[in-house]
């Protein structure tokens, strides 16, 4: 809720330190105090901290320099449920709304108006004591005199239209500080601003705060703007003196004099209605109430409710009993009882769309509205510094500086210069950390195929020098057999020389045959090494592909590591109990044992036995047992310790092969991983 005090500020310049250069009030917070001054700014000619000076020149500019009244405090105050004190952003919201509240009911006139949340305090809770925060608040504060010739409109309490001309250098009159006037004002501007009814949420607050006092008084507006200033009102301090009294007095004479003796005056009407007089403790005014009415005391202070009260005191003194007397501290506890803080709390029925503060759809929408601006403009220049650092391509206007893996700037040109911004660590390690795996990847593929290349260069340098040697060869010993041919049967040249022609010729064939085996082993390799380079470059698509599906598999790897584990873990257990079994093997311990488990499972049992003429009979359990056991007997006797040995030796086969198949599902799962983090971008 929000309410509306107001008063006349005839010592200007105390008014203005007080507001602007006083200590904070919440001195004693837990977590430290808040800033005495949240937001402070002017209406009209005047500036915040010339504003007593401002005004006074000019009342003298229009010879006004003998009015008694400088200016008029007024103090709006926002309930906690409409204004969290802990938001810092709603100080601008309240601003807000009081600038434009002054702006209409005081055109003309100078204003000084400052925003402040630091009027907290402690409150008993039972035996401990609980901060509560302060509430949302603002003074203004309103020259007296215009600096300038307005008109104001305004609908009177029968709703007519009227206007009013001030001339300039005119005097605040009684309807400028028609206090009913103004607050009509500010629900209709909270209407318009804030979409809710202030005077409903007033009243619903109101009637709480009434119900949780325990004197049950309904407080006013200006008990509510009072409080949530400085923590009580007036008429709250003369409620704690009237409870007082009304605790010891026993009639009603008792009761006025009571009152005489503390300088309160009792009045009443002929209707019975009830007033009282006393002198303000803060003012030294004298002042003067009804006890009903919108400005009452409240309905237990009429002359009626107080009989009954005394009534009931004159009884107890009667039977014996002693009256429990209220001492000031305590009846003002009653008074200022705060209502209880459940879920029935009223809280404002804003008229949004979706029942929330216009405030807080305003934010949503601005920081859409900043975030579309961003991405338009390429994001903030963190944003694009993160970009280049992360796609490593280069942006015009952004430079990268690394201090270290994990310590990047960026200097980034701007209209109105060059900004260095930080660059997230994190982000830099991970970064680095993807660098590293993609040039340990390069590194191994070149290395493969530098390896490929110089083993398919060295078969085919080999089958050159291989034919080379047999062509070589194949000559020389052609030549050589010629020669001998040729001077040992000189004789028979013809016939030698016809035979050494089909030789030769043979021979030749033969150097032919084997150049072409070596050409076609050649090419052979030639060609293996052409499909090696292709299942390289397939197996280098395929690692492309593998990282897209890594992701996908990575959960399904995983699972499937946990279950070997589990297998291994098995074969551990499994392993050990054979190794027990070969260092505790006993055949005495055996048949006792299966004399154990005939024993456990019971004389009773009975099961079908097959019989040698192939029909079948029931035998208890124990008699299966007691064959089984002797032909048991006569196995285990034959048994070896080497045939146990044999079947650890296969049990720790099975135990090793199972544990390679973990190691190699958790380095593959290891690699997955390390590839399904990074995205495609590796290999």
């Amino acid at each position: 809720m929000t309410v509306l005090a107001m008063q006349a500020a005839t010592y200007l310049r105390g008014a203005q330190d007080y507001l602007l250069s006083a200590a904070a009030h919440d001195l004693d917070r837990p977590g430290g105090a808040h800033q005495r001054v949240e937001l402070a700014s002017t209406l009209g000619p005047c500036e915040v901290k010339s504003f007593t000076a401002d005004v006074m020149a000019v009342k003298e500019a229009y010879g006004k320099k003998s009015l008694e009244v400088d200016a008029y405090s007024f103090v709006i105050s926002h309930h906690q449920a409409e204004l969290d004190p802990l938001d810092d952003s709603l100080g601008e919201v309240a601003h807000g709304l009081a600038r434009e509240w002054a702006a209409r009911e005081f055109p003309g006139r100078q204003a000084l108006l400052v925003t402040q949340r630091d009027n907290g305090r402690w409150e008993k809770a039972g035996d401990e004591q609980v901060w509560v925060e302060g509430h949302w608040h603002t003074h203004v504060l309103v020259g007296n005199v215009a600096y300038e010739q307005v008109s104001l409109s305004w609908a009177d309490a029968q709703g007519r239209e009227r206007t009013k001309h001030y001339g300039a250098g005119r005097a605040m009159d009684g309807d400028l500080k028609n206090v009913h006037r103004l607050r009509h004002d500010l629900d209709a501007v909270i209407a318009e601003q804030w979409q809710y009814d202030n005077a409903a949420f007033v009243k619903a607050c109101g009637q709480r705060v009434g119900q949780g006092s325990g004197a049950g008084i309904e407080p006013t507006r200006q008990d509510l703007a009072q409080r949530a200033e400085r923590g009580r009102s007036e008429y709250d301090e003369v409620r704690a003196q009237l409870l007082t009294v009304q605790s010891q007095a026993t009639s009603w004479d008792d009761y006025t004099s009571k009152l005489a003796a503390v300088g309160v005056g009792v009045r009443v009407r002929k209707n019975g209605g009830t007033s009282y007089d006393w002198v303000s403790s803060t003012t030294g005014e004298q002042r003067r109430a009804r006890a009903v009415g919108a400005r009452g005391l409240g309905e237990p202070f009429q002359k009626d409710a107080v009989e009954r009260v005394l009534t009931g005191n004159a009884e107890r003194v009667q039977r014996g009993e002693t009256l429990e007397v209220l001492e000031p501290d305590e009846a003002l506890e009653q008074v200022l009882a705060p209502p209880p803080r459940d879920e029935q709390q009223p809280r404002p029925q804003f008229q949004t769309p979706d029942g929330r503060p216009p405030w807080v759809i305003a934010r949503e929408r601005d920081a859409q509205a900043y975030e579309a601006r961003l991405a338009e403009l390429g994001g903030t220049y963190a944003d694009r510094a993160e970009t280049v650092l992360v796609t490593q391509r280069a942006l015009e206007g952004v430079q990268l500086q690394r201090a270290s893996a994990d310590q990047v700037t960026a200097v980034v040109q701007t209209p109105d210069g060059p900004v260095t911004v930080d660059v997230d660590a994190e982000l830099a390690r991970r970064v680095a950390a993807v660098r590293k795996l993609e040039t340990t990847a390069i590194a191994t593929r070149d290395e493969y195929l530098v390896e490929a290349v110089a083993e398919a260069q060295e078969i085919v340098a080999g089958a050159r020098e291989q034919a080379v040697e047999i062509r070589a060869t194949a000559e020389t010993e052609a030549r050589a057999k010629a020669a001998e041919i040729v001077e040992g049967a000189e004789v028979q040249a013809d016939d030698i020389r016809a035979t050494a022609v089909a030789e030769a010729t043979e021979i030749k064939t033969a150097a032919e045959q084997r150049v072409r085996e070596v050409g076609a082993e050649l090419e052979r390799r030639c060609t293996a090494v052409d499909q090696r380079e292709q299942q390289l470059d397939q197996r280098e698509q395929q690692l492309k592909l593998d990282e897209r599906e890594v992701a996908e598999g990575r959960a399904a790897n995983e699972a499937r590591a946990e279950e070997l584990r589990g297998a291994a873990d098995r074969l551990d257990l499994e392993y050990e109990a054979l190794r027990a079994r070969e260092a505790e093997y006993d055949p005495k311990k055996a048949v006792e044992s299966m004399s154990v488990a005939r024993y456990q499972a019971g004389e009773k049992l009975q099961v079908p036995v097959l019989q040698p003429d192939g029909t079948r009979v029931k035998r208890t359990f124990n008699e299966v047992l007691d064959e089984q056991a002797a032909k048991y007997k006569g196995a285990e006797a034959a048994r070896t310790v080497g045939e146990m040995r044999e079947r650890t030796a296969k049990s720790m086969a099975t135990l090793n092969k199972g544990r390679s198949n973990v190691r190699a599902v958790d380095k593959q799962t290891g690699m997955q991983q390390k590839k399904g983090q990074y995205g495609p971008e590796m290999g």
